[in-house]
């Protein structure tokens, strides 16, 4: 008896803890529930998971509806797949710069004085409530904070903070390096030619490149 208790309190434990770290990647805020509903969104290997990563999204979407746990609403990896499709419908709408209409289903809830408890009157399937959840309160989010990163040839969407305009911080980098580059051609000459001769040699030579349009612009013509 002895060892099924301690068995039992075991898997309570590693339970909640799974419940926690899911809690932890979905977060609190409501910007940072918009983020991993984007990032869901945008996921293309799902196909491809384990069976432990697909698990962890199953605790990840119920931490996200505000569950114990993916047996409060036997989340399986159906559920996991409708819930991305509809989602992912959704924001490439928004990235190719078109209009996202939804429909949110009538639906009667209970105020229970008893317990304090305001609740669907019937049972959800787990689609069903991730769609009520996303429209009543992550859409918000995406009307006032939807961004698609500033850097040429990157068509990633993301959850703006402040005055953010790049989806991560590399995107940021290379963009401000392009526009350095741009801007001070001299300078990006030096620097590459301090790298070649410091790997190579003092004595290098080290040419200027051409730029596309001396490469692409026709010579003098011959007499």
């Amino acid at each position: 008896m002895r060892s099924r208790i301690r068995g039992r309190g075991l898997t309570v434990r590693a339970e909640g803890g799974r419940l926690r770290s899911a809690q932890a990647r979905v977060g609190q805020t409501p910007a940072a529930q918009a983020q991993w509903v984007l990032g869901f969104a945008t996921r293309n290997d799902l196909g491809r998971l384990r069976v432990a990563e697909r698990a962890g999204l199953s605790w990840e979407l119920a931490a996200f509806l505000g569950l114990t746990g993916p047996e409060d609403l036997a989340i399986g990896d159906h559920d996991v797949a409708e819930c991305h499709q509809w989602i992912k419908a959704g924001v490439d709408q928004l990235v190719s710069g078109q209009r996202w209409r939804v429909h949110l289903d009538a639906r009667s809830y209970v105020l229970d004085l008893s317990d304090r408890q305001w609740r669907p009157i019937t049972p959800v399937s787990a689609p069903r409530a991730f769609r009520d959840r996303v429209i009543r309160e992550i859409l918000p989010v995406f009307g006032r904070r939807f961004r698609l990163c500033g850097r040429q040839k990157c068509p990633h969407p993301f959850i703006a903070r402040k005055r953010k305009i790049y989806c991560d911080s590399r995107c940021s980098q290379t963009e401000r390096t392009r526009r350095y580059r741009a801007t001070h051609p001299d300078k990006s000459h030096e620097v590459y030619a301090r790298q070649q001769r410091k790997k190579f040699g003092p004595n290098v030579v080290v040419r200027r490149r051409l730029s596309r349009s001396d490469r692409t612009s026709p010579g003098p013509k011959l007499l």
